[in-house]
Order: structure tokens, then sequence, then C-alpha cells
């Protein structure tokens, strides 16, 4: 009786955030402001709250409007507090991504991996949700997850989990009948307990290359994606569901006469720039409801073309 209680609770519980994130929109735009740096004079981003802030130009002041806006003292768990509720989105067999987009030394890596402790990243901190939610939902249903780990650079992909040393092969993109994309050859690492997802994550981490333009010297020229996927079988009727995040810490959209870059650096960023273009114009026909959704037009939004859709 109580059992039947509790699954009808549960199911309730998955209805409203069905709801709720409908009621969100199928797009959500977060803005997040860092804190100034010791050299930096003052700021020319004002906070106007309820998701409007401005920024002071040369001809005077721009105002933008986003679904929520975080100050520079704004903490990571208010940021995935915000952002936990699509876990439960993915749980239900659905998939979802999350982007960290700016310029270098904006702090897309710290809030997409962080650091330790309070300052871990969304990564660490929905992969413990994930588990904290398995273990609550154990008598009802059994979930496994597996993660990915992978950059694009260059328009090639490398498996940063593949343990591989040296050189590796070129990883292709293939779609399936259903729709479903598969990064061929790409390693999936079922993940049974929190710390051997932590040290797939740290390793993951460790094997990824970054380099360097004078705007910042750990600036990151390559898409990290991070993959949770998880499968679950209802332990009544049988059921089975199956949804996936994309954590992606997308490269720097670097303005160009600024960076500094030449040579191979500048042909990198207007490769990197070119990427970012490709994403911009599917976001901008996901939200148009075109009938016609440009996914073909860089390796980024291949990979990420059914997880965009939902």
């Amino acid at each position: 009786h109580m059992l039947g209680k509790y699954r009808g609770a549960a199911e309730l519980c998955r209805k409203l955030n069905v709801e709720l994130q409908n009621l969100k929109g199928s797009m959500r735009i977060l803005c997040r402001v860092r804190p100034l740096r010791q050299q930096e004079d003052g700021s020319c981003v004002h906070l106007r709250g309820l998701g409007q802030l401005s920024v002071l130009d040369k001809g005077g002041s721009k105002e933008f409007h986003f679904d929520t806006t975080y100050g520079p003292k704004s903490t990571q768990e208010e940021l995935f507090d915000d952002a936990r509720a699509l876990l439960q989105t993915v749980v239900d067999g659905y998939n979802v991504s999350v982007f960290a987009y700016g310029p270098t030394g904006s702090g897309k890596t710290y809030s997409i991996t962080g650091g330790g402790g309070k300052h871990r990243g969304m990564v660490y901190r929905m992969l413990e949700d994930l588990f904290r939610t398995q273990k609550e939902r154990a008598v009802l249903v059994s979930l496994q997850v597996k993660i990915s780990m992978f950059e694009i650079y260059n328009e090639k992909i490398k498996d940063l989990l593949s343990g591989g040393v040296g050189e590796q092969e070129e990883l292709r993109v293939s779609t399936d009948k259903h729709g479903s994309v598969h990064v061929e050859g790409l390693k999936e690492h079922a993940v049974e307990s929190l710390q051997k997802g932590i040290g797939l994550l740290e390793l993951g981490m460790s094997v990824r290359a970054t380099g360097a333009t004078n705007l910042n010297e750990h600036s990151s020229r390559s898409h990290l994606l991070v993959r949770l996927a998880v499968s679950g079988q209802d332990k009544r009727t049988g059921e089975r569901t199956s949804g996936k995040m994309y954590l992606v810490d997308l490269a720097g959209s670097e303005n160009v006469s600024l960076s500094g870059a030449e040579g191979k650096a500048l042909k990198e960023a207007i490769g990197i720039n070119r990427s970012l273009s490709a994403l911009h114009d599917v976001m901008l026909s996901l939200s148009s409801k075109d009938h016609h959704i440009p996914y073909r037009n860089s390796l980024l939004t291949r990979v990420l073309s059914d997880s965009l859709g939902g």
C-alpha cells in the first residue's frame, strides 16, 4: 500500500516537472557576470533584475533580456539549483543540452567543471544529483548511468576517455533510422558509483588539450562535451526509458582582431567562430520552429542534433 502511494507521488512529480519545463520553455538563456579581475577598473555591466541587464558601450547603454541573470557574487550552487530540474527530465527519458558560451576568460569552464569543494561546477553537481536520484528511486526504478567525454577540435572528435596513447583515430558521426546520433567508436563507460564517475571526469580533464592566445594563457581552443546517458526500467511494469544530457564547455567566441592570434591560432579562431555560428543558426531555426534545421553545417551541431531537438 505504501509502495503504491510512493509510486503515485513519483508519477505526479514527473507530470508536474514536465508541465514546469513546458512553461519555462524548451530553450532558455541565462547570463552569468563574472567578478572583476584586479587589473580591471570597473564593470560596464549593470544588472536590472528580472533577467534584464545593461552594458555601457561607446555609444551609450545597451539593454539585454535573459530568462535569468546571475551577478558577480552568484555561487555555483545557485546556478545548479536553477538547472537541477533538467536532470529529472533526462531521467524521464528526454534529451537535454546545457551550454556555456562566451569569450575566453568569461568563466565558462568554471561554470561547467569548476574547481574543488564549493567551487565544483555543473558537471560534478549533476552527477551527484543523478546518484542521489538513483538511490531515492531504487524501490521503483533501476537506473543505469553511462559517461562519455570528448572534445571537438578543428572539426575532429577526440575521445578523452579512450585510454589510448598518442595519435587517435578520427571518430565519425552517424544517425540511425530512429534519428539517434552515434559517435562511432566513442567509449561509453558504465558508472556504478559517484566515485567512479568523478574519477572518469578527472581523467578526461587531465587528458584534455588546451592552447594559448595572449588573451588568456589557458584559452580553450576546443569544445568540451560531457555526456551523461541515463537508462531506466520500471520494476513493476518493465517499461524502459532512455535520456541523455550533454554538458558543453564551448570554445571561446573570440573577436579575432582583439585576440592577437595569428598563423595557426588565427586559423583555429576562425574555425571556432564558424562552428559557433552554425550552433547559432540551429538555435535560431529551432526557436522559429523552422521546417529545416541546419544541423549538418558543423560537427558540433551534428553530434548534438538529437539532443537540441529534445
